[in-house]
């Protein structure tokens, strides 16, 4: 009788114990879920997928990426492009210059023409602070030019950032690149929060590794979706730090 108890008791004590190992597991496990919200941030800090912004993907390299490798200029551009394409910001109209195919805000700060007069955004600086803060976890330390895109040029000026065509641009003759992306998982981890995902570049059905240096591959012309990208895609790893109740870019590299 008294074995038969025993041999109760040790089964009652077996299942509690790995009932209260299946809650603490479901729990560790919720609690280092990123949420979906939160998750579609961090992934816009990025780069944009309109590839005629700043530098277009450019975290996406054969080489490890961080806060110093961006060209200062490159960081305010990619701030800047988060906010000129989702907020709705004052639009002036400057007059054309006498006998010239451009306007002036200043004498050292001339827009090309749109018909004849100059359409041109403006920009609070504070916004651009705040979401160089949020996105890089450090205070932007100087104000430069920088072109926006193929054809909009960016100027700082006392309290804005006023953006307009530039006088000058490149136009690029040729396939025009394509490039995909798709989340693995995201996971954290104590003060971190990393994302893996992979990547695809193809110009001319040639598929490219990584954005910047063209690292050829070997892919088959056909639909590109999750499966694709994942048998043929490059791998990527890209860490967020947290600060207080925020997470901002810190490193991407490729994993292979």
């Amino acid at each position: 009788m008294k074995k038969r108890i025993n041999r109760s008791l040790i089964i009652k004590i077996c299942l509690i114990i790995i009932l209260i190992i299946i809650v603490i597991f479901g729990l560790t496990k919720y609690l280092n879920r990123v949420k979906k919200d939160d998750l579609n941030e961090l992934y816009t800090y990025l780069g944009e997928n309109d590839l005629d912004y700043c530098n277009g993907l450019s975290k996406y390299s054969k080489d490890d990426i961080n806060y110093d490798s961006l060209a200062n200029s490159e960081r305010i551009c990619n701030v800047t492009a988060m906010l000129y394409l989702k907020e709705n910001y004052e639009n002036i109209t400057l007059e054309k210059d006498n006998n010239k195919d451009s306007c002036s805000l200043t004498s050292d700060i001339v827009f090309a023409l749109d018909d004849n007069t100059c359409n041109i955004k403006k920009i609070k600086k504070e916004d651009i602070d705040n979401q160089y803060l949020k996105v890089y976890g450090r205070k932007l330390e100087q104000d430069e030019e920088f072109t926006l895109n193929k054809r909009l040029v960016c100027y700082p000026n006392e309290d804005y950032y006023y953006c307009g065509k530039a006088l000058s641009y490149t136009v690029t003759v040729g396939e025009v690149p394509k490039t995909y992306r798709s989340i693995k998982k995201a996971v954290k981890k104590k003060d971190q929060i990393i994302i893996y995902d992979y990547f695809l570049k193809t110009v001319n059905d040639i598929c490219y590794s990584n954005y910047d240096a063209l690292e050829e591959i070997d892919c088959p012309k056909e639909e590109i979706d999750y499966r694709y990208l994942k048998k043929y895609g490059t791998l990527y790893q890209h860490t967020f730090q947290k600060d207080g109740n925020n997470y901002y870019w810190v490193s991407s590299k490729k994993l292979k």
